[in-house]
């Protein structure tokens, strides 16, 4: 509620249902947009990285991701299935965090 006020009755008061949910949708929105910048930003890094008149990293990158999608999807598809999903998800969060600690 609002600072502790009372709506009609001994109900608190309760903030519109449109409030909160517009916020998570504009959360959702800009986590995705940020995650598809990063997405798109990531070979023109490793080709600043490498030189310029080389794709080999870039392709590279792009191999190692798209296989990692083709053998982890149905890994992934097949935990969320057959353990309680709140568990599997936990789990592959993480294994991501613990991942990217492991690479720097």
């Amino acid at each position: 509620g609002r600072g502790g006020r009372q709506g009609s009755g001994s109900l608190p008061y309760v903030d519109p249902p449109g409030l909160n949910l517009r916020a998570i949708y504009l959360s959702q929105v800009l986590s995705g947009f940020a995650d598809r910048m990063w997405e798109f930003s990531i070979p023109f890094f490793l080709l600043a990285l490498n030189r310029a008149d080389s794709m080999g990293l870039a392709i590279f990158y792009a191999l190692v991701a798209g296989f990692a999608n083709v053998a982890g999807g149905p890994i992934i598809g097949y935990a969320v299935e057959k353990y309680p999903r709140l568990r599997t998800v936990t789990f592959c969060l993480v294994l991501q965090n613990v991942l990217v600690l492991v690479s720097f």
